[in-house]
């Protein structure tokens, strides 16, 4: 899933969890789970750009503003909850993807390694064709999004 979809995960996670631990390890195992469901884009592995790129590119312009809109939308309405529940919430649902990203940065750095093959592995438990067309990829994501938040503001 994208970002957005696994720190909107972490939201929800945030709000019913007391315990910081707990909601730590929930978000990261919730990341787990919702990547096991096919979703990545089809068109991000066709596109020919250098792997570092295409990943803060799309961490910078196309996650990070969903995001801010978000949370702007859900702070005007006074449905952000702020505590340090959802902070390690949020932080364990988004930090695989992170730590898979790094390990394009340091290729020699084992421990993003690990987590690279991880993400790969956790991506291919269903089916090792896991790139979906926009027309696919972009409801699904649209709609665990959807469920996230709703489920939050309630």
């Amino acid at each position: 899933m994208f970002l957005t979809v696994h720190a909107a995960s972490g939201l929800v996670l945030g709000k019913y969890l007391d315990n910081s631990l707990l909601a730590f390890l929930a978000g990261f195992i919730s990341h787990l789970i919702l990547d096991i469901i096919p979703h990545d884009a089809l068109e991000w592995k066709k596109w020919r750009a250098n792997k570092i790129f295409k990943f803060f590119f799309t961490v910078v312009f196309v996650e990070a503003p969903i995001m801010i809109v978000i949370a702007a939308i859900l702070f005007s309405q006074q449905k952000l909850i702020l505590n340090w529940p959802t902070f390690w919430a949020v932080s364990g649902a988004v930090l695989l993807d992170f730590l898979f990203g790094f390990d394009y940065l340091c290729p020699r750095c084992k421990i993003f390694s690990f987590f690279h093959r991880l993400n790969n592995w956790i991506h291919e438990i269903i089916t090792t064709d896991y790139f979906l067309p926009w027309y696919q990829w972009v409801p699904l994501q649209v709609f665990f999004l959807a469920l996230f938040l709703v489920i939050y503001v309630l």
